[in-house]
């Protein structure tokens, strides 16, 4: 071929027949195809019927075909070099500025002369020319067959594979396109990385977003706000997951944990917006007050795959619209249902309110109770808690069963209930309180393990109601009128307080008594208390009476695990006879306890007092932790949380001096199985000994001066000083009287033996001197009492008359006078009747003794009498 020129193509020419249903041929397909540009030159049907007109087409006689056709007009053009021209954009956008995100970039690809195109290639490279790759390391390109049309001329786009420019804001990138042929010569190529604006994209700034809280008020619990998210700058379609970070302390700068996320989807804009809600758990009471800002990162999610690395941020502390302020402590009220406890174990309700409204609605509180000795200054073991859940108004309102055990130590303790607040997150205690309640001054949190109060009884019998009125129709106000009294005793009761069987006194109060009453038995008289007061009241010889004890253990329940139980009372027995056979014992319903439940023994008398100890017998076992194995009273036998009254006899014995006090005082001892023994004495009581006592009154004031002289004394027993019922006693003349006339003792003698039938009484006593060298002489009657001792059976003298100038003793010696006239002597009848006492006389009618004493005297009377009339006769006849 001429320089110059284009060498003609070849072309391929078919000529097929068309076949009809007999076999032959209808038509021919005369087609002409460009075999360098695969063009059809020609497509026509010529049918055997052969039209000579139409154009292009002659068939020949001898069936051959002949076609014409243009091949174009053929022209000598200049060789001309291939062009390749390319215009990069954003797939999406079809923008050549890329948002943030999982990006694909296209190329619209332009060549000329290329006709011998057959692969074009494109490579994303920075702007230092270095290919750019994916996450995987492979480098961004794209090969694909293409062919040019007749001309050569090529019009193609090329779309690179997807990647992501999260990496890369700001960052250019350029597309070298290559172009080969079918022998991978390279016809064509543009690599001008550096200069080439429309081979050329940038990827965008930083995308940004902004938050706003729905709330800016945060409360104790699991706070959920909702915030709303704008931005911007992320590549259309991109997925982005905002996350919640945490929530800053703008007073600590400490991060606090908060979690929450949300995925939105950039619109064709890049925009997104949406909300995300913020879970932050307040728990900690010393975030009262602080502000608390919201933190939240933007990640793209590519493929399904949220990446790690954030591509904006919004972590500004000082946003106003992302903080919100933690609100005031959760109050804490709570009150005890009960205000005493006892030994054991113990389950109290404790009432637990929140009412400031400080908790998210539907939080759940765990709170836990304690106990607290503030007495001692230490803890209590103790369990209690509950879950509360806050009321939509964010207030808590429950009861705590708390349990705990004491032990004897903790006698006379104050305890006090403590709690704590705990939050519950995700079915998880937190570990620090929201709420603690530890004041150890709070008295309706206190509870009180009281002191047992032992006490040695004041009363006697049932003395008055509780306005103060005798409750029985007669009271025998005097000692001197009872009898033994546990035939008059119906009821136990402390001092001024008989009407009440439950009433006690506080723990000062009974302190201060037993203390009082130790220094001075006596302070507890009937005239400064109720008339039924025992204490300081006077006892007889030979008298029974009771000490009633009362032994406390209403401050022990029936889980208490005590080895002893017991009462021991101090008894001077040098003075006091012992009857434990009598003991009895009732609990508060005044039934009587088997005497099998218990002991009574008898120690050993120092300084002549004797312990006496009434126990509960230890009849239960059981094991402790340490595997040893104990006694301990049983409860199902003898129920503790009660009083027990005991009943300890004695009897007054006859040695007993006059005068003699009684002083004596118990004590009450409980150990447990601990080892802890409390030991309590009960208050001082004391009773004085009074000997039977007497006055003395002659019947006459006047005696004849004669050698038998006879007159009667009259002994009453003293109201203060009275006699025992049923004791004998022998009032008798100590072998003399007293002549106050020569200061002498004159020689007498009488007596009388009787029984006491009464504790008041008057005796006759006739007393027999010789008075004839007398006359005119006062004599003053002396005498003795003497009681038989029921042990030694001897006399004891415990009372004399010494009163030498008693008138009411005191009888007159008459003078003798001459007679003027004979007088008639008294018959024995009527000297009997002027001794013996006439009907209606006060005083009542003489013992047995006695009138057998004056009967004798008559007889005496009655032989002088014949004796002197009979001298009388002698002198008549001899005158």
């Amino acid at each position: 071929m001429p320089d110059g020129e284009t060498k003609a193509h070849d072309m391929e020419v078919d000529i097929l027949p068309d076949g009809t249903a007999n076999g032959a041929p209808d038509d021919y397909e005369f087609k002409v195809i460009d075999e360098t540009t695969h063009h059809v030159l020609t497509d026509q049907e010529i049918p055997v019927s052969y039209d000579p007109t139409k154009d292009g087409l002659l068939l020949l006689d001898d069936n051959n075909l002949l076609g014409k056709f243009n091949l174009g007009q053929i022209k000598d053009n200049p060789i001309m070099p291939p062009t390749l021209t390319t215009n990069a954009f954003d797939e999406a956008t079809n923008k050549t500025t890329l948002g943030l995100g999982q990006v694909t970039i296209g190329d619209n690809v332009t060549a000329t002369n290329v006709s011998s195109a057959k692969t074009l290639t494109g490579v994303l490279v920075d702007s230092s020319g270095n290919p750019v790759k994916d996450n995987a390391g492979n480098v961004i390109q794209k090969s694909e067959t293409v062919s040019a049309d007749n001309q050569g001329n090529l019009n193609t786009t090329l779309v690179l594979p997807s990647f992501d420019d999260e990496d890369a804001p700001n960052s250019k990138y350029t597309v070298e396109e290559t172009l080969l042929d079918e022998t991978g010569k390279v016809l064509v190529a543009d690599k001008n990385y550096q200069n080439n604006p429309t081979e050329t994209v940038t990827v965008g700034k930083v995308p940004t977003f902004s938050t706003q809280l729905s709330d800016n008020v945060l409360k104790f619990g699991n706070n959920v706000l909702q915030d709303k998210i704008s931005g911007s700058g992320y590549e259309a379609g991109q997925q982005v997951q905002i996350n919640v970070d945490g929530m800053i302390d703008a007073s600590t700068n400490k991060v606090l944990p908060a979690t929450g996320s949300a995925v939105l989807t950039a619109d064709e804009d890049g925009k997104i917006s949406g909300e995300v809600s913020v879970n932050v758990v307040v728990s900690d009471a010393a975030l009262t007050g602080h502000h608390l800002t919201a933190l939240e990162s933007a990640l793209l999610v590519i493929n399904g795959k949220t990446s790690t690395k954030p591509v904006a941020k919004a972590d500004n502390p000082t946003d106003k619209n992302e903080t919100g302020t933690v609100t005031k402590i959760p109050d804490g009220a709570t009150q005890v249902a009960t205000s005493t406890v006892q030994v054991g174990q113990n389950t109290i309700e404790d009432r637990y309110q929140s009412s400031n409204g400080s908790y998210v609605s539907g939080t759940l509180v765990l709170v836990k109770a304690g106990e607290w000795d503030v007495t001692k200054n230490k803890v209590i073991p103790a369990t209690g808690e509950a879950t509360l859940t806050a009321d939509e108004n964010g207030k808590l309102d429950g009861k705590i069963p708390v349990t705990f055990t004491l032990d004897n130590s903790e006698m006379g303790d104050t305890i006090v209930t403590t709690e704590a607040a705990y939050l519950v997150v995700g079915g998880k205690q937190n570990a620090t309180p929201v709420a603690v309640n530890d004041s150890h001054t709070d008295k309706k949190e206190m509870v009180q393990l009281p002191d047992f109060q032992p006490h040695k009884e004041d009363n006697l019998i049932a003395g008055t109601d509780k306005n103060g009125k005798l409750s029985l129709t007669s009271i025998l106000e005097d000692l001197q009128e009872l009898q033994d009294d546990r035939q008059n005793i119906s009821n136990f009761a402390l001092t001024n307080q008989n009407w009440d069987l439950t009433t006690d006194e506080t723990s000062p109060t009974y302190q201060a008594e037993v203390s009082v009453t130790a220094k001075n038995p006596a302070v507890n008289r009937s005239e400064q208390n109720c008339k039924m007061n025992n204490n300081n009241r006077n006892v007889l010889l030979g008298q029974t009476y009771d000490f009633p004890l009362m032994l406390d253990v209403r401050n022990l329940n029936q889980s208490a695990q005590e080895t002893e139980i017991q009462m021991t009372d101090l008894l001077p027995t040098q003075y006091l006879n012992l009857l434990l056979d009598q003991v009895t014992i009732q609990n508060s319903e005044g039934k009587v306890l088997d005497p099998n439940l218990y002991t009574v023994s008898a120690g050993k008398e120092t300084k002549g007092k004797t312990p006496i100890t009434i126990a509960f017998k230890a009849t239960k076992e059981i094991k402790e932790a340490n595997g040893k194995t104990v006694k301990i009273v049983d409860t199902t036998k003898i129920p503790l949380g009660e009083r027990y009254f005991i009943d300890l006899p004695v009897s007054v014995k006859d040695s007993t001096p006059q005068g003699t006090k009684i002083v004596n005082t118990a004590s009450e001892t409980l150990l447990d199985t601990s080892g802890h023994q409390v030991t309590k004495a009960t208050e001082t009581r004391q009773n004085q000994v009074v000997t039977p006592s007497g006055s003395t009154k002659v019947e006459q004031n006047t005696l004849k001066p004669v050698k038998d002289a006879t007159y009667v004394d009259d002994w009453t027993s003293d109201k203060d000083r009275p006699l025992t019922v049923g004791q004998t006693y022998t009032v008798k003349v100590p072998d003399f009287i007293w002549d106050k006339t020569t200061n002498q003792e004159v020689k007498a003698t009488g007596s009388v033996t009787f029984v006491a039938t009464a504790p008041v009484m008057t005796v006759k006593i006739p007393i027999q001197l010789d008075a004839s060298s007398l006359s005119g002489h006062d004599l003053v009657t002396m005498e003795d009492l003497y009681m038989k001792d029921a042990t030694t059976k001897k006399d004891i003298k415990v009372a004399q008359f010494r009163d030498k100038n008693a008138a009411s003793e005191t009888v007159h010696v008459e003078k003798p006078n001459v007679p003027q006239t004979p007088q008639t002597p008294k018959t024995p009848l009527q000297v009997l009747t002027s001794v013996l006492p006439k009907t209606g006389d006060k005083g009542g009618g003489l013992l047995v003794a006695l009138g057998a004493l004056v009967l004798t005297s008559v007889a005496v009377l009655k032989r002088k009498a014949l004796v002197d009339l009979k001298r009388k006769l002698r002198r008549k006849l001899k005158k």
